[in-house]
């Protein structure tokens, strides 16, 4: 299995716009991806003003069958721009993603 995570920083006062966009961009993705199991994560200790998601895949090349999905699915490309438009003004340039392959 392979996770990953995504993270950024969000800008002041924007945590309930960003938290709000990335549940939904979650939704629409569970709903139509069944067993990725995205979920929009927020820290409980550390730099508190960040956001992220997580996403479960059982192996690189079904990430990258899904991903080639998504971005053939109108919804999911009109959902994406419209979280490009909005991410500009709510979230700082510093995203971070990263891959863990579950060994244990």
């Amino acid at each position: 299995m392979i996770i990953e995570t995504w993270w950024s920083t969000v800008a002041p006062g924007k945590a309930a716009i960003a938290e709000d966009l990335y549940r939904q961009a979650a939704q629409v993705v569970n709903r139509k991806y069944p067993g990725i199991n995205t979920r929009v994560l927020r820290p409980t200790t550390g730099i508190m003003n960040r956001i992220g998601f997580i996403s479960e895949f059982e192996s690189v090349a079904a990430r990258d069958e899904v991903y080639a999905r998504t971005y053939a699915d109108d919804e999911v490309t009109a959902l994406r721009e419209k979280m490009h438009d909005i991410k500009a003004h709510i979230l700082e340039d510093d995203a971070e993603k990263h891959y863990f392959d579950v060994i244990g």
